[in-house]
């Protein structure tokens, strides 16, 4: 469930203040005094920030129902059209909306959508997305150098290919000096983020990208642990055979080794599939944990009590299968808990890559120690 968000009150502020110029009275039929173009833009904004996208879509194609020259709108909706991964049509809005600009506030906005859309679309996109961000983040920039939100979203686009570096000068410069409430939240986060990243230390092309996603699939779970956890040496380096469901897979050879490994939670199901694309939970992925440092260390040391009696944790119940899985991987350094004010665990979410990867390194540490390394 979504915490509550008390910048939405102060980005409307903002927009009412900030952005007078969105769509105006141009079209002298709107009466109602909430039913405006600028006033649906201002929301449609604050609905796509929360990411309420269907909420923001029927904000955007009501202002530019009132208003068929309302560029906002069509960067509204081309933003929109590019998370949906509907690029063509995410293009095609921003050139509409490029060609409605009527002053230089909106034409930077303009930018900033192009900027957001070539992001958002940059796996169908050809390999030169990321010039063409940095082309128009300088046009925008020859019109306002300023701008916090050309900051924020082209430091994303580094951020997205693993330009740790470039993308914390773009993330500093807005948690500096913007005065946005959102923008300065997201800085931080994705500040934090990128921290995270660094303490991980991906090593791989692959775990370099698999570090930035938000939730992981098996098949990427597999991935981490063999290419970056060095963990084939508990199969002995010697691949399963494959389920139908894997073959051909990107990951095929890495999932092969993770099946050899004999762990609980990375075999195949009783239909003999692997189910690659499922998303790894946050309990299943302390049960791997918990199964790899058992067999990693053997015999060495005690890892949790033989029984928790009680769970520490709000969101989970004394008799939860995973339970222990959840307080071995704490216990030990391969899973932090979501809010320890609220002392939240999270069983069911999924687990981030970067979490995922933080957790295989401290298992590496415990494994490491224990042999004396």
């Amino acid at each position: 469930m979504k915490r509550s968000q008390p910048w939405l009150v102060l980005t409307v502020l903002a927009c009412l203040i900030f952005f007078p110029s969105a769509c105006k009275h141009r079209d002298r039929t709107s009466q109602a005094e909430l039913d405006t173009p600028r006033h649906h833009v201002i929301a449609g904004r604050v609905f796509l920030q929360s990411e309420k996208y269907e909420s923001a879509l029927r904000e955007f194609q009501r202002a530019r129902e009132l208003d068929p020259k309302c560029a906002p709108a069509y960067i509204g909706l081309g933003i929109l059209a590019s998370l949906d991964q509907n690029c063509p049509s995410g293009l095609a809005l921003m050139q509409q909306a490029e060609s409605l600009a009527h002053n230089d506030d909106e034409r930077v906005q303009v930018l900033i959508g192009f900027i957001r859309v070539y992001s958002g679309c940059r796996e169908k996109l050809d390999a030169n997305w990321l010039s063409l961000v940095e082309k128009t983040y300088r046009q925008a920039r020859q019109i306002d150098s300023q701008n916090a939100a050309l900051w924020y979203y082209t430091g994303a686009a580094y951020k997205s290919v693993s330009d740790l570096d470039r993308a914390k000068a773009f993330f500093d410069d807005v948690r500096d000096y913007s005065n946005d409430p959102f923008l300065n939240e997201k800085a931080k986060e994705a500040l934090a983020h990128i921290k995270e990243i660094a303490a991980a230390k991906p090593a791989t092309e692959a775990g370099k990208k698999i570090v930035l996603k938000s939730f992981i699939t098996r098949a990427e779970f597999s991935c981490l642990l063999i290419q970056e956890g060095k963990a084939a040496s508990l199969a002995s380096g010697r691949a399963a055979a494959l389920p139908a469901d894997v073959k051909g897979h990107p990951y095929a050879a890495e999932i092969g080794l993770a099946i050899a490994m004999g762990v609980p939670g990375m075999e195949v199901d009783e239909k003999g599939a692997f189910r690659p694309e499922d998303k790894v939970t946050r309990c299943q992925y302390a049960g791997v944990m918990a199964a790899m440092l058992k067999k990693g260390l053997g015999e060495s040391r005690r890892l949790s009590p033989e029984t928790v009696e009680t769970s520490p944790f709000s969101d989970m119940t004394d008799d939860e299968d995973c339970l222990e899985s959840m307080m071995i991987a704490l216990q030990n350094g391969m899973l932090e808990p979501m809010d320890r004010r609220t002392r939240t665990i999270g069983p069911q979410q999924p687990i981030s890559g970067v979490d995922a990867l933080l957790g295989i390194r401290a298992f590496e540490r415990q494994v490491n120690e224990s042999q004396g390394r």
